[in-house]
């Protein structure tokens, strides 16, 4: 998210997921890039209410949390003519916060100690981030 923010691009958050809804903000933003979860492709690939919208200015999808059955990513190639790679979503969350400060919204980040207990600023310990969107991703540090 933050690479997208730095490069000037767009980036719509939800409040919560609905498909119908993610569907839609895809066609109304004309969204060239989009970040899903295994699930969410399958939607992509063979909901009907897919054909209902014009998503032809995707480009690129990534997905992550979980693999991608090659299968699926090509039906999904196939209908979107988009171009689907697996990809780390919560390396990337990650990566945005350590590298360029830029936190996504309802982002969270904290140090924890060996004894499980949080501490403030940089310390010595594991670094957690926590945003809605990715879950809850930890770094030795």
């Amino acid at each position: 998210f933050g690479l997208a923010m730095r490069l000037g691009g767009t980036v719509v958050c939800l409040p919560r997921f609905d498909f119908a809804q993610y569907v839609a903000a895809l066609a109304r933003y004309r969204a060239s890039f989009a970040v899903v979860v295994p699930p969410v492709a399958l939607g992509l690939a063979q909901h009907p209410l897919v054909a209902e919208h014009d998503l032809s200015a995707l480009r690129y999808i990534v997905s992550s949390a979980a693999p991608l059955a090659p299968s699926l990513a090509e039906s999904m190639e196939k209908r979107l003519g988009a171009r689907v790679v697996q990809g780390d979503l919560a390396r990337a969350a990650r990566e945005s916060v350590d590298q360029h400060g830029v936190e996504p919204p309802r982002c969270q980040r904290c140090v924890v100690g060996d004894a499980g207990d949080q501490r403030r600023g940089r310390g010595v310990g594991e670094r957690v981030v926590r945003q809605p969107a990715v879950g809850q991703v930890r770094r030795e540090g």
